[in-house]
């Protein structure tokens, strides 16, 4: 997904003579002090566009299936049978009874990243001597520790 985005959205595509689209965010995330708040915003949005994206098709998933269930409802058939406009049954009494468990799916989500992007962070980019004490592992053994963690990683998101 972070490939595609880079590929889109910062290097671009050519369209024969001309570029169609691209160059809009810089491909590397590099944040410096001297930058000003919008400068930092602008560098971390393609990551946080790629981050978004992992978790939204779940989270749209999770609320589709969550009010098809409340629209089988009792009394979303008595609204319907009141003569309410569709519209206004989804958008008054199916979503709001249907937030609790999508705040569910959005809180795991929520911390699904926030563990991911730090170890994913700490192991995979992050070849420090301070890291191997950290972990304390023989700095020998070091590549084998991340290896170790890349497969477990890669088998509890599967």
């Amino acid at each position: 997904m972070a490939y595609v985005l880079i590929a889109l959205l910062s290097v671009g595509m050519w369209n024969g003579s001309e570029m169609m689209f691209g160059g809009l965010f810089p491909p590397i995330a590099v944040i410096n002090d001297d930058l000003s708040f919008l400068s930092k915003v602008y560098v971390t949005t393609l990551p946080a566009i790629t981050l978004m994206l992992v978790i939204l098709a779940h989270t749209m998933r999770m609320t589709r299936a969550t009010v098809i269930s409340v629209l089988t409802s009792p009394y979303i058939e008595m609204a319907h049978l009141k003569g309410l406009r569709r519209s206004r049954i989804v958008w008054k009494h199916a979503l709001p009874n249907a937030l609790a468990p999508i705040f569910n799916v959005v809180a795991v989500n929520l911390a699904y990243l926030i563990t991911g992007v730090v170890i994913i962070e700490v192991f995979l980019f992050t070849p420090d001597w301070r890291l191997c004490s950290l972990i304390r592992c023989p700095c020998a053994t070091f590549q084998w520790c991340r290896a170790a963690v890349c497969c477990l990683l890669l088998s509890t998101s599967f």
